[in-house]
This record gives C-alpha cells, structure tokens and sequence, in this order.
C-alpha cells in the first residue's frame, strides 16, 4: 500500500472489490485507488484465478528518495500480523498439467460460474461498489494527506505510465520523477537525540537570617 500504516499506531482494514469491469482498493473503508477496465489494458487486466498472498518487502532499492536511504536490519526483526481474513467470490479449482511442474486454476464447475455471474451483479450494485462523488472527494483527501508513492507517476521505472493510471497534471507535479511525494512524508523511526543534562539549579535561601 502507497503509505505509512504504522504512522498512527493502529491497525488498519484492507480490502479489495475486483470485478470484471474494476478494481477498487480501500483502506478503513475509504477508497483510494480505482481501476475501471478499459480496452487500452487488453490481457493486463486481471482475469484469471488468484491467491492470497502477503509479505513485508525490500523496497528500497528504489523507493525511500529513489534508493538513497536503506533499510536497515539491525532494527529487525521486522513484522507484520494479519486478522480477520474474509474471501468473497468463486472458487477455483487447481488442475494439473501433463507436465507435474506447472499448474492451473480454473474455476470449479459450469454451475459455480452461473452462480458466480449472479454474485457479481449483487456485488456491483451493493452500496460499498458504488463510485459517488462523496467517495471519490475522500479518496482524493486520503491521496493528498497520506500517499507516499504512486506508480503512475514513478517515470524513472515507468517512463510510460500503465493504462490503469489516470494522470493528474496538478497532482503529477507534487510527486518526484521516482514516485515518491513532495508533500507527504513517512514518520521518521530511531533514536532520539537526548540533550545533555544540566545540573540542577542551587538552592538559594530566601529566609533571612537572624
């Protein structure tokens, strides 16, 4: 994800509605990228069968001022915990090959595709699915309060932006050419620098002597 989860100290939901027309990822409810489909993607677009997957990667080799700050492991071990998982959607079935090496999802039956046509028009006419211009004005406070990178705007990596992009000029100028934002930046993690104590003051007697 393009920001900093561990900034407020709280864990964060994450979800994301793939159809067949668009992908829209959310964080806390709040939609902050969205993929309608479009002629221009051709095979990109993802159609085909898919897993789960999640880990926490190396990214800067690229990312953190296009490479110039590394991680550094000495702070490890570095973790990440995952709850409440929730799929929703077709199963698929794995199928293999003549060659044992290589396998194939599918989805499970003819009968789990027509049921699975009927889940998505419920899925895409539900109230969450639903692009309204309240919507899209909070994506756009959450991109500009809280988005660290983009690949669309990434053009060391990606001269050419991907047709999912849908480029901003205005936007496009408060991002470096490796992607990363001008205007918002990632919490900075390390020891702080103490200053050196001081002695404490002397005591200095008000009462007069007799």
């Amino acid at each position: 994800m393009p920001f900093d989860p561990t900034a407020d100290g709280e864990p964060h939901s994450f979800s994301i509605l793939w159809s067949s027309r668009v992908v829209i990822f959310y964080v806390d409810g709040v939609p902050i990228r969205e993929v309608p489909r479009s002629g221009n993607m051709g095979g990109d677009y993802p159609s085909k069968p898919m897993a789960v997957y999640a880990t926490i990667w190396d990214g800067s080799t690229w990312a953190t001022d296009n490479g110039r700050y590394k991680v550094n492991y000495k702070r490890g071990p570095f973790t990440a915990e995952f709850s409440d998982l929730v799929l929703r959607g077709c199963p698929a079935a794995a199928v293999r090959h003549d060659d044992p090496t290589r396998l194939q999802l599918r989805l499970a039956s003819a009968d789990c595709r027509d049921s699975c046509a009927g889940a998505e028009f419920e899925l895409m006419t539900a109230e969450y699915a639903i692009m309204t211009p309240r919507k899209r004005m909070a994506m756009r406070r959450w991109r500009q309060r809280q988005m660290l990178y983009t690949v669309c705007y990434d053009t060391n990596r990606y001269p050419v932006p991907f047709p999912e992009c849908d480029v901003n000029m205005a936007e496009r100028q408060k991002f470096w050419e490796w992607g990363e934002s001008k205007v918002v930046r990632p919490r900075v993690r390390g020891r702080s620098r103490r200053r050196p104590t001081q002695p404490p003051p002397a005591l200095v007697s008000l009462q007069q002597a007799d």
